[in-house]
Parts: C-alpha cells; structure tokens; sequence
C-alpha cells in the first residue's frame, strides 16, 4: 500500500472522530460547499487561537501583579525598637529621669539596652528599647492611645538622636549600628514635651522574577553574596539593603586583605585592622587603602548582590513639640491599634494560564486535553508508516537472509553426511572384491589338487 495512503486513511479515521468536532465536520459534510465552509472556519480559528495564545504568553511572563491592600486591627500591637543616641560617652541608663510603659512607672528602664555606635555620624553610646536582641527580654507589645505609650525624660539637656524601627530587623550587629542617618534629631530641652504618633506599615511583596527584591532564605534569584546573608543570619538579624552594602565594602577588604591584617569578624573589619597597636605598618596601610579605593567601583560591585528586601515593615511618624515646664517628656505611642498591609498576589497564576490557553482552543476550534493524545497518535502512527515500517522491512529481509543461510548450512551438512556414506561404499566395494578374489584362489587351490 502507498505510504501517502495509508497516511490519508489514518487521517480520516482520526478526524472522523476527534474530539475537535470542527475536523469532523469537514469529513462528515456531503455537500462540497460546507467542507470549504467549515475549512475556512477552522483556518480562521487556528489563526485567532495562535495570535490569542500569543498574546497570553506575553501577558504571563510580564509577571504583573495586583497590589492588595488590607487594615489589620489587633488587641495589641508590636512597639518598633527605639534608639536614642548621644555623642557624649557619659550617655547612660542613669541619666533618665522618668521612664513608664503601659501605664507602668519605672518598669522599663530594665529593658534598655545599651551599645556604643561607631558607624553612627556623632559616634557614642546609645541606649535601645524593645530592640529583640536579648532573648530574655520579649518584644513588647502596646494597646492604642497616649496612656499606653512609652514615656522618658532624661535629667539634662542633650542633643538626642532618635529613630524607630522594626523589632525583628534589629538595627545593631555586634554593638555596631547600620545606619548612618538618624531618622529624628531632636535638641532635648527639659522644658518641653516631644509628641511622636505612630502609624505601622507592613509590606509584602513578591520574589523573583514578579519583583527586583530578596525574600527571605532565597539565594537563587540574585548573585547574592552567601557570606553577608550568612553573618546577618548568625546575629539573629533580618536582611535589609542597607545593612547588606554597609557589609559589602568590608567583606571586599577581607578578600582581598592588602595589609594583611589578622581581622576577627566582618562587622568590625576596619576596627579590628586600626586597633592593632603594635604594627604601625598596618595601620599606615589600612588608612591608605580606605583612603585611595574605588569607591565607584565598590558601589557597582555591591548593588549586584544588595536587592532591596521583599518584605519590610516602615513607620510613619507624626512629630510634634510644645512647651510644657511641668511635665517635660518624649512620648511615643501608637494612635490606633491598626496598621495597613501591603502585598501582591499574581495577576495570572500558572493554573489560570492553562485555563486560559484551554479556553481559547476551545472557542474558536473545539480542541481539548484530549486533542493532544488525539494529535499525539496520528504523530506517531505518521512516524511509523515512514520508519517503523521500514525497520520491519529490513528485520523482514534480515530474517529471510538468516534463513536462507540456515538452509545453506543444512545443505552443506547434508551433503557431507551423503560423501561420507558414499566413502563408506566404495570401501565396502573394494572389501567385496578382495573378498571375491581370496574365495576364487581357495576355490582354485582346491580343484587342482583333486
């Protein structure tokens, strides 16, 4: 049979009873006109459904999302960790003069803790309340309104820096705070109040490849440096951009190490290269490194693996300061006990893309899950009439070969067997002859003696 009919005839056994019901149509009309009718209308369909389904993959690997945007109420909300900062290195625990928590007088002074900041712009002592870093003291937590709010006056005047942060981001590694830019710098003066009013923002979005940013334990979307994210990891601290390039020029130093210096850590490689008193070449060498490096080139080194953070929590402060000679304080407190909250979800979620692909085919062509086994068959019975056939063929031809051959060794066998008894006669031949020859002598022998 022709390979090109057998190729037709499985054609139409196929379509006749495909699952896409606009096939079937164009075997099963009687009339010519309405199997150019639906021909046209398939066409037409496969040249919609492709520049649909185009369009579709287009739209998906956008990776658009669409923001969702809640308000979160709670019994009691987080208070941020609050630092003050003072350049004076007498700045302490036992210059504040009042200290109340949640209606509680002088119950928080315990929960201060207190670092010397190097990083910090006017480099000195620090004191950190609800900061997270001791296990032993939990993250506190506060109701709405001014009563429960943290209130703290200190017993001199000061120049006070302020800032308000995450808890769980922790704002210092190894008594070393990553920020350079206090976020509120206030003159304390003791004949004033300082009102600060929170609002809380929490926001969420999503990885790679949706969004540019880090999530959490994911390395694999960025050329991220495993040793900074390491280090933030061993000191219970929260990935953020900043702390992740204030880590990068010092985790440079410690590759290439110029001055061959006995460094102890990686948040304190310039300390730990200065303080060593006893070579002065190094430090010589530390100052003119820090001095004549790079730093563009630093900076471009580091943004390749400092991504923003994905998640984030930030707080809005509404600051406000007025006279008040009988009770001086710094209050901070939160309003309400809400917060809005900020996330993502995918605008086309891999489901909907099949759905969708799914759709279309079955819109302007009729075509199903099925259709692709459908598809798949007549594929492979195509691929048989051309190659598996004539892989039979040969095997066919290869089997008559081996059997002619196995004829011919027969033969050759049998004729061997005929030569050997053919051998077997003459011999038998030629005993009967001398047999004959000895009984004529005998026979002689015996009639001349007679």
């Amino acid at each position: 049979m022709n390979k090109f009919h057998e190729i037709k005839t499985n054609l139409s056994e196929i379509l006749s009873e495909s699952t896409a019901y606009g096939f079937s149509k164009i075997l099963k009309s009687k009339r010519l006109f309405f199997k150019i009718f639906w021909l046209a209308f398939i066409l037409f369909g496969s040249i919609a459904s492709i520049y649909f389904i185009f369009n579709a993959i287009q739209n998906y690997f956008k990776y658009e999302v669409i923001p969702k945007i809640e308000i979160i109420h709670e019994n009691k909300i987080s208070l941020p960790t609050i630092t003050f900062c003072n350049n004076d290195k007498s700045f302490n625990k036992d210059l504040i003069d009042f200290c109340s928590f949640n209606k509680e007088q002088n119950n928080c002074i315990d929960n201060f803790q207190m670092f010397y900041s190097t990083w910090y712009e006017h480099s000195g002592n620090c004191l950190q309340f609800n900061s997270g870093k001791n296990s032993s003291i939990p993250i506190l937590k506060t109701a709405g309104g001014v009563e429960y709010g943290l209130y703290i006056s200190f017993k001199s005047n000061l120049s006070i820096d302020i800032w308000i942060d995450d808890p769980t981001s922790n704002s210092f590694i190894n008594g070393k705070t990553y920020r350079t830019i206090s976020d509120y710098l206030i003159d304390y003066e003791p004949q004033f109040y300082y009102d600060f009013q929170l609002s809380k923002t929490v926001e969420n979005k999503l990885g790679p490849p949706y969004n540019p940013c880090y999530k959490e334990n994911d390395l694999n979307s960025f050329q991220m440096n495993k040793t900074i994210i390491n280090y933030l990891r061993l000191n219970n601290v929260k990935y953020k951009q900043e702390y992740c390039e204030q880590l990068c020029p010092e985790l440079e130093y410690l590759k290439k190490n110029p001055c061959s210096c006995t460094n102890t850590s990686l948040g304190n490689v310039e300390r730990d290269c200065m303080s060593q008193q006893l070579n002065q070449n190094i430090i010589k060498c530390t100052n003119d490194y820090l001095k004549n490096y790079d730093k563009k080139q630093l900076e471009e080194t580091c943004k390749q693996y400092c991504p923003l953070e994905c998640d984030s929590v930030t707080y809005t402060v509404s600051f406000m300061k007025d006279k008040d000679l009988t009770l001086p304080y710094i209050l901070i407190y939160f309003k309400e006990l809400k917060y809005n909250k900020y996330s993502e979800i995918p605008k086309t979620e891999p489901f909907d893309f099949i759905s969708s692909i799914g759709g279309i085919l079955g819109l302007f062509i009729g075509c199903s899950f099925v259709t692709l086994f459908e598809i798949s068959e007549l594929l492979f019975e195509i691929c048989f009439i051309f190659y598996g056939k004539k892989q039979q063929q040969i095997n066919n031809e290869l089997s008559i070969e081996e059997k002619l051959n196995r004829l011919e060794n027969e033969l050759k066998q049998s004729q061997n067997v005929i030569n050997s008894f053919e051998e077997q006669v003459q011999q038998l031949k030629a005993e009967n002859k001398e047999i004959k020859a000895s009984i004529k002598l005998v026979l002689k022998s015996k009639f001349i003696d007679t």
